[in-house]
């Protein structure tokens, strides 16, 4: 009796596993061609009331330096390293179009 519940349980663990992982799956690629409606800091910008207004731009519109600007603030251990890379990227970015 013990063991057929265990297997049940076990059975069931595997099945919600494996469907969380598939719809991860589906959510990357689909994120691969659509742009993603909402990040989490507009969401919390619009749970605190904030109006939320944006503008995707495509990689190609943007300085090839601001993308990896964006990203080695993120890998940064300073502050002012963070604000740094962004804003020489930025300026690079309005300086050459």
């Amino acid at each position: 009796m013990i063991g057929r519940a265990i297997g049940f349980l076990v059975s069931w663990f595997f099945r919600v596993l494996g469907a969380v992982f598939v719809l991860s799956l589906i959510w990357v690629i689909a994120y691969r061609f659509l742009p993603p409606p909402m990040t989490w800091l507009m969401a919390r910008d619009s749970v605190d009331g904030r109006k939320v207004q944006y503008t995707w731009v495509p990689l190609t519109a943007m300085s090839r330096s601001l993308p990896r600007a964006v990203i080695g603030a993120e890998d940064a251990n300073g502050s002012h390293r963070r604000k740094d890379a962004i804003g020489i990227a930025w300026v690079e970015h309005q300086v050459m179009g």
